[in-house]
């Protein structure tokens, strides 16, 4: 009988002790999955890390780029802009007025034209104005075309030379987009005139000692209704004045 429960107990005792190694092999598995598995999560954020870093790093290098193109577009941009401020300063250079001496007598046209004759043409390129002149500057007149007010004088008689137009047919409407060193041609059958713009000044219709017609140097004033788009009487005037050269 003792015997037999000292089996009893072998027996007992092997099976705990097979007990105790199946967990501890549940265990240790348990352990190395998870590990397996910490690991894989550690590789996916690498992964996800070294993604990103590679995103950030292809950002900064197309942002370097697009930098790069823009600087690129602004240099050439500026390079044409002074090219073109180079073309615009040689054309004023070369631009002079050149006239038939033979035209004038003693420093005045030997020939005027008739009152509200058509006898010159104003040619502002900058502002699109081909517009006739007429010789006269009353309201039938300024409703054909710019008027040449009649106690002027004439291109090359160095005077002051005075022309107007009210806005009827849209000639002057973008007078006030003229900035100095800007050309204004006068074309005649004479010669062709130019002059450079050096002021502009809005003045009351009354102060004619805005718009002084005097002798010794030859100064071109064009001027229109202000506000220049306004089509009702106003007692403003908007005045350029500019230089023959």
């Amino acid at each position: 009988m003792k015997e037999k429960n000292n089996k009893l107990s072998l027996i007992i005792a092997i099976i705990f002790l097979i007990v105790i190694i199946i967990m501890g092999i549940a265990k240790a598995r348990n352990e190395f999955k998870n590990r397996e598995n910490q690991a894989n999560e550690n590789i996916e954020i690498v992964k996800q890390n070294t993604k990103q870093e590679t995103k950030e790093e292809n950002k900064i290098i197309e942002d370097n780029s697009n930098t790069k193109e823009n600087t690129n577009k602004v240099e050439q941009k500026e390079e044409k802009t002074t090219n073109n401020e180079k073309q615009e300063v040689e054309k004023k250079v070369t631009v002079k007025s050149t006239f038939d001496e033979n035209a004038f007598v003693e420093g005045h046209l030997e020939h005027y034209p008739n009152f509200a004759e058509q006898y010159a043409t104003l040619k502002i390129k900058k502002i699109g104005i081909n517009a006739p002149i007429y010789f006269g500057a009353t309201d039938e007149i300024i409703q054909k075309g710019v008027g040449h007010d009649s106690g002027s004088y004439f291109a090359g008689e160095n005077g002051t030379i005075i022309m107007c137009e009210h806005d009827y047919l849209n000639n002057f409407k973008r007078l006030g987009e003229l900035k100095n060193g800007d050309i204004i041609e006068i074309k005649t059958d004479y010669g062709d005139f130019y002059y450079e713009v050096y002021d502009e000044q809005v003045v009351l219709e009354t102060e004619t000692d805005k718009l002084p017609i005097q002798k010794g140097e030859e100064i071109l004033m064009l001027y229109t209704r202000y506000p220049v788009k306004d089509m009702e009487k106003t007692p403003y005037r908007y005045v350029v004045y500019a230089k023959k050269i």
